[in-house]
């Protein structure tokens, strides 16, 4: 099925960059009306109607081809996972097209996502066990696992429209950290997710041909809200279908996670309003040091594609360390060792990004704040 995932990637790409034409036509305005946009002139917007369509095109005609065998490879619960977490990506996709041709409000908007995040966690997929390390597992159950699922697909819908503000950067990092998912969810028995990535990851670099550098279009709440939403829910389907860690989703899309979520915090602690737009967010501050659209997306891909490497090596430690163990021997305390920190690897690479992130985002400011660059 390797040349398959290949051509959901390639079509996705082709039809996302052919429907982008006719998105830039429509016209969709993003005017500069607001402190947290980046752009001077009237651009058009709402890309996301193209990234959608290309992302279903390539599903479509992959699975209507005689050869593709879908049907046999996936099983009838993993199809319903992929259609599921399809439309969910749509409706997200649809939240956002009503707020680029009419603002929403935060306040709905937020509580628009936070209804389908908890539908999502109901009915699609949810985490209810976290695995720290050899045997030690925090058993969320039902209730807790369905919470904090909606909470997981909420943060990442959210940080990805929020991170939207310089050319390719949001959806560049999705794309990286969608190919990174889908590599683990293929190595972890979970097809459905893989595929679900890969088409996103397609449609998102078919995109990039009008956005990145020169931003002819952009994504929109549209783009953004749907990258964010299939990007959440692909990370739950492979959770619950291939057992992998709910330590390495976040792990992924931790560049983007880390940016909103500590400049969430920033503001808090300084009283300022979450709801409020601004231009806080270490990318702005990147932008205000003029350097560029380009320069820092491509750090924030860079970013993203070392995290995608560091869940890889974490997936494969974790599932490998009962190998640490010689089987028919007794265990030494190396072994057992070994075996404990490679079981653990997701949440220590989850933790270590957290103080590495934070140390990062405090050095980042305070340099800021140096050179005139704070935010205002």
């Amino acid at each position: 099925m390797r040349w398959d995932l290949l051509a959901v990637m390639v079509l996705a790409g082709a039809f996302s960059a052919a429907l982008s034409r006719f998105v830039i036509a429509a016209g969709i305005p993003d005017a500069p009306d607001s402190a947290r946009k980046a752009h001077d002139r009237v651009t058009p917007t709402s890309g996301g109607l193209a990234i959608g369509g290309g992302f279903a095109a390539a599903l479509a005609i992959l699975a209507l081809w005689p050869w593709a065998r879908w049907e046999e490879i996936l099983g009838v619960e993993m199809i319903g996972h992929l259609a599921w977490a399809a439309a969910v990506s749509f409706a997200a996709l649809f939240i956002g097209v009503a707020d680029d041709l009419r603002p929403l409000g935060p306040r709905l908007k937020f509580g628009m996502i936070a209804a389908l995040s908890l539908l999502t966690a109901l009915l699609v997929a949810r985490a209810e066990i976290l695995p720290l390390f050899a045997g030690a597992v925090v058993p969320l159950g039902f209730l807790l696992g369905v919470l904090g699922s909606a909470l997981w697909m909420f943060t990442v819908i959210n940080a990805t429209n929020f991170t939207d503000g310089a050319n390719g950067l949001a959806m560049g990092s999705m794309a990286v950290g969608l190919i990174g998912l889908a590599a683990i969810s293929l190595s972890a028995g979970a097809p459905e997710a893989a595929i679900l990535s890969l088409a996103g990851a397609g449609a998102a670099i078919g995109f990039l041909v009008w956005n990145f550098p020169r931003g002819l279009l952009f994504a929109g709440d549209a783009g953004a809200l749907f990258a964010g939403a299939l990007a959440g829910v692909a990370g739950l389907v492979a959770i619950e279908s291939g057992g992998v860690s709910p330590f390495i989703p976040p792990v992924l899309f931790f560049p983007v996670l880390a940016d909103v979520l500590l400049t969430l915090a920033w503001r808090l602690k300084r009283g300022r309003p979450l709801l409020a737009s601004h231009r806080d967010h270490l990318f702005q501050i990147g932008l205000r040091a003029k350097l560029g659209h380009a320069r820092v997306s491509l750090i924030y891909w860079g970013l993203t594609a070392v995290c995608a490497m560091l869940a890889l090596l974490a997936n494969w430690l974790e599932r490998a360390s009962p190998s640490f163990v010689n089987i028919g021997q007794a265990p030494g305390a190396a072994q057992q060792a070994a075996a404990t920190l490679a079981s653990g690897a997701p949440f220590i690479a989850w933790l270590f990004l957290a103080l590495a992130s934070v140390a990062i985002a405090v050095k980042v400011r305070a340099h800021a704040r140096h050179n005139g660059l704070d935010c205002v």
